[in-house]
């Protein structure tokens, strides 16, 4: 049982941040790359890619439920460092191309391009909130003590790394215009601003259009 557990516990800590990733390749080719993006639409590409990254995963769950290996935790320090960076280097660049793809004469962004830059910097805000505790913190592991390191480091770490699960799902039904499971007087009540909102964006359309 304490076997399946580890092993439960690699599968989480690991596939996360590499979909997360693989998430954010695909946003960073669409936006900055979209011939190749067009070349590269075929299942075929993300069937591969998602294969390697369970491969990977299993790999390190497995090591992971063994057990007794030199270093270990190190691999995991080194995966979080690496999506971190790669994360925010797309989500930077998107943001940065959306920013800069505006029209002749206009000095404001387009309501589209806007709406995804507002996205695309909540998700970034999520990733640096949630990735970067651990990735302070982790590097440092030689300079704590290893008690120290197991029992206050390391589950702080974790726990910005578990609130990730709740944080995602509610950005998302918060950018959706009816949440499926309220009714629209709740909606209404909690989202009061949306229809102001949506009624300067409407105007723009028709302006641009």
């Amino acid at each position: 049982m304490w076997s399946a557990l580890k092993f439960s516990y690699g599968v989480k800590d690991t596939s996360g941040p590499l979909f997360l990733s693989c998430i954010c390749l695909d946003r960073f080719v669409a936006v900055l790359l979209p011939i190749q993006f067009g070349q590269l639409r075929h299942i075929k590409y993300r069937l591969s890619l998602s294969i390697l990254v369970l491969c990977l995963t299993f790999a390190y769950s497995a090591a992971k439920t063994v057990g007794g290996l030199p270093n270990f935790e190190k691999v995991f320090t080194g995966e979080i460092l690496a999506t971190f960076t790669w994360m925010v280097m797309c989500n930077v660049s998107i943001m940065w191309a959306l920013k800069r793809s505006r029209s002749a004469g206009k000095d404001e962004m387009h309501p589209m391009k806007r709406k995804a830059f507002k996205m695309v910097l909540s998700i970034l805000c999520i990733i640096v909130f949630n990735y970067l505790p651990p990735v302070a913190l982790f590097p440092f592991e030689d300079y704590y003590s290893p008690d120290v390191f197991r029992c206050y480091v390391q589950p702080v770490g974790f726990a910005f790394l578990n609130i990730s699960s709740t944080i995602q799902p509610l950005v998302y039904l918060g950018r959706l215009e009816k949440v499926p499971f309220l009714s629209d007087t709740c909606v209404k009540k909690c989202c009061s601003r949306v229809p102001a909102a949506n009624n300067k964006i409407t105007p723009e359309l028709n302006l641009n259009s």
